[in-house]
């Protein structure tokens, strides 16, 4: 049985601050009810902030928001629209603490992003359209492009890559042409 402990009146006026507490007394809900249900205000877990922002109907529903990790990092900032990412930005660490993604969000879909590796280099930077990568550029762990173009179903589609030895070229997600470099072919050759 779930139990709530309120430190001020669920029938206040609107824009007073009320308390809520769980079983074991620890604060859960700090801020403004209307008719006894959220509305506005900071939500909690184990003592440490999730949430603060807009509610309806006591949920995170619509409105603004920002969303907190158990280390107390903003992972989003931004608008929520029936409870999902609408409009705003994200951030997405793994479980020792290390930023894989930043991404920005549109109309409930994500529109850019950086992914990052284990070590914090930037391997990916670009656009998206209907969740799924466009256009963009892909790095190597010294930070030199290694792809930059579009993309289809997330997999390479149009553009240029290379890597030590071979510069590519993507048309309709095909390797189009191979050319090697001539600064590679000549280190090559002095092996």
């Amino acid at each position: 049985m779930e139990y709530n402990y309120f430190e001020g009146d669920a029938e206040k006026e609107e824009n007073e601050v009320n308390r809520e507490y769980d079983e074991d007394k620890q604060l859960i809900f700090e801020g403004e009810l209307k008719d006894g249900i959220r509305i506005k205000g900071k939500e909690y877990l184990d003592g440490e902030i999730i949430y603060e922002g807009d509610y309806k109907d006591g949920l995170r529903w619509n409105g603004k928001g920002i969303e907190y990790d158990s280390e107390n990092r903003k992972i989003f900032e931004g608008e929520i629209k029936e409870g999902k990412k609408w409009k705003g930005k994200c951030n997405i660490y793994n479980s020792s603490g290390k930023l894989l993604f930043k991404r920005e969000y549109n109309d409930g879909m994500i529109t850019k992003e950086i992914e990052y590796n284990l070590k914090g280099k930037k391997i990916f930077e670009g656009e998206y359209r209907n969740n799924d990568k466009y256009k963009g550029k892909e790095y190597n762990e010294i930070g030199e492009v290694i792809f930059e173009g579009k993309y289809k179903d997330n997999e390479r589609f149009e553009g240029k890559a290379k890597n030590n030895l071979y510069e590519f070229t993507y048309v309709n997600g095909k390797i189009e042409s191979k050319n090697i470099s001539v600064y590679d072919y000549i280190n090559h050759e002095l092996f």
